[in-house]
């Protein structure tokens, strides 16, 4: 059997996920988000394989559950309730903004720290650069170039509140 290929799987999936939030208005409490994701971590972290080791190997219905996994975590986070952000909040909030650097520069930083570390230490490592040059990316690349798309207004003019 052929399986589709993970961008068509995470693009259904988060399809499906969009649409579902589009049409609820129904949204947890933190707390109990929070409760229904810490056995979904500890599924998707524990010691048998970690997903990090062998995701090159990861084939057919194991790749499936991790990315089954990784959904549901999305979703709680997607049908949690705002509140007030916090500390946690913005870091995630921030998180958020480097999101498409980060997506794009993952694989580069996995490749630079793949020939010398593994296991948690390489995976830690990878991420944590990938993180950084999402940050900068953001910060150079992604703000300069989103004011530059942006219409200029006269100086000293405030934007207008549509009603």
């Amino acid at each position: 059997m052929c399986w589709p290929p993970n961008q068509v799987f995470l693009l259904a999936w988060g399809g499906l996920l969009a649409d579902l939030h589009a049409r609820t208005g129904k949204r947890l409490e933190p707390k109990v988000a929070l409760l229904l994701a810490l056995p979904l971590l500890w599924l998707l972290l524990r010691p048998a394989p970690q997903f990090f080791d062998h995701l090159t190997a990861l084939t057919g219905w194991l790749r499936y559950r991790y990315l089954l996994l990784i959904t549901i975590l999305v979703a709680l986070a997607a049908f949690t309730r705002n509140g007030e952000p916090g500390r946690i909040g913005r870091l995630l909030s921030r998180l958020g903004d480097w999101s498409y650097g980060l997506y794009l520069l993952h694989p580069f930083a996995m490749r630079l720290v793949a020939p010398h570390l593994s296991g948690g230490l390489g995976f830690s490592l990878s991420l944590g650069l990938a993180i950084l040059g999402a940050a900068l990316a953001h910060r150079w690349i992604e703000e300069p170039m989103t004011r530059l798309g942006q219409p200029r207004r006269p100086s000293g003019q405030v934007p207008s509140m549509r009603a």
